[in-house]
């Protein structure tokens, strides 16, 4: 899971990190989270609001629920993910 700084995109962020070459040398899926100014004017993650760090609510919520349907997309096996 790659989360992109504030006022940047997750594509923006997937071209410029070098992340994409590491995964794919390593064989491990990388899923480039993005966030819109619908959820902050700045486009930055909300980890600094109590509602979006509680387990199964807010950001944490929606970043698991990218990471599940990568799995799924992907075939991944889900014993080998970290953090979901």
């Amino acid at each position: 899971m790659a989360l992109h700084g504030c006022t940047q995109n997750a594509q923006l962020y997937a071209d410029n990190s070098g992340l994409t070459k590491f995964a794919d040398q390593n064989g491990f899926l990388l899923v480039f989270a993005e966030t819109t100014a619908a959820n902050n004017l700045n486009k930055c993650f909300n980890w600094f609001q109590s509602a979006d760090t509680r387990r199964g609510q807010g950001e944490v919520a929606s970043v698991r629920q990218m990471v599940a349907k990568a799995v799924s997309a992907y075939g991944a096996d889900p014993t080998r993910t970290y953090g979901s």
